[in-house]
């Protein structure tokens, strides 16, 4: 059976102080040939760890991460939810995939994988 050209199997761990740091360390690596396909993303303490699941490819373009804060909504309100990322998602092209974690302050983060 054929892979599904969006499948992946290979994973990359990413740790920084900022979503910047961590996109100037994605970018290197996709330099070296990695097609990235999703992310994962998690804060605490400080510090920021993503999970970027690739594959590698002759032909990878080069992606960056882009992080907006939504502001403090509500679980109970997934339309809201819904409505901020579509907005954010607006400034981004070539969205690949995203994550959403919870800041200290209680505002969500909308983070974007893009090619770039």
């Amino acid at each position: 059976m054929a892979k599904h050209p969006h499948a992946h199997e290979q994973f990359k761990v990413f740790v920084g102080t900022s979503v910047d740091d961590i996109n100037v360390q994605i970018q290197a690596f996709s330099a070296s040939g990695a097609s990235p396909r999703s992310i994962g993303i998690d804060h605490r303490g400080g510090r920021y760890l993503v999970s970027l699941g690739y594959e590698k490819s002759p032909g990878a373009s080069s992606v960056k991460l882009t992080s907006t804060n939504l502001g403090k909504l509500s679980l109970d309100a997934p339309e809201a939810i819904e409505a901020a990322l579509s907005t954010a998602s607006k400034a981004v092209e070539n969205v690949i995939c995203h994550e959403l974690y919870s800041a200290p302050d209680g505002s969500l983060v909308a983070v974007f994988l893009s090619h770039g």
